[in-house]
């Protein structure tokens, strides 16, 4: 599965193939199901850069042997009238993935 994206100032857009044949879209027409391969996603992308202060870092870790389990960050910010909380979690045990997630706080 190859997903492309190209963007020229600031117009993007995203080419998004179904990842197997098991997972696809199918319409109806007057002619039969036409089975979706593929969405093209075509859009406007504004970039804004604004220094965020760190609102808080954590670290779990086993109780019993002080072995870290992850390390994450925050940075709370505001935005389209909602208090945004953006956070990365770093998993420190075999996989060492990051995860990262994006939760609406409060409406202002």
């Amino acid at each position: 599965m190859t997903t492309l994206c190209q963007v020229s100032q600031n117009s993007l857009t995203l080419t998004v193939p179904y990842p197997d044949d098991r997972a696809h879209f199918v319409v109806h027409t007057s002619a039969g199901p036409v089975r979706v391969r593929q969405i093209i996603f075509r859009g406007a992308l504004t970039i804004t850069r604004k220094e965020i202060p760190l609102s808080g870092t954590v670290e779990y870790a086993h109780s019993a042997s002080g072995e870290s389990i992850s390390q994450s960050a925050s940075f709370e910010f505001e935005v389209l009238n909602a208090k945004l909380s953006f956070e990365m979690h770093k998993l420190t045990g075999l996989s060492g993935e990051t995860q990262i997630l994006l939760r609406k706080i409060k409406d202002l």
